[in-house]
């Protein structure tokens, strides 16, 4: 994901994107293995966390209401 290019990508990637994003928040995966070898003490606290979670299913949310042309209930 590369949030410079963000409107670029489809709506189905971007969904797909929050949908990983927020799965990968959830399981604890964040932040990646790759960046914590380079910052062993990083990590998110469970605010952090949840506040990614929140985020990325608001905009799948906001996604799939401009989708459908209108509000999305389905919350």
């Amino acid at each position: 994901m590369d949030l410079l290019l963000w409107n670029r990508y489809s709506l189905d990637d971007k969904r797909q994107i929050l949908t990983e994003l927020g799965a990968a928040v959830r399981n604890n995966e964040m932040p990646p293995g790759r960046y914590l070898w380079m910052h062993p003490d990083a990590k998110l606290s469970a605010d952090d966390t949840a506040r990614l979670y929140v985020w990325a299913r608001s905009e799948r949310h906001k996604l799939r209401a401009r989708e459908t042309g209108g509000n999305d209930d389905s919350r």
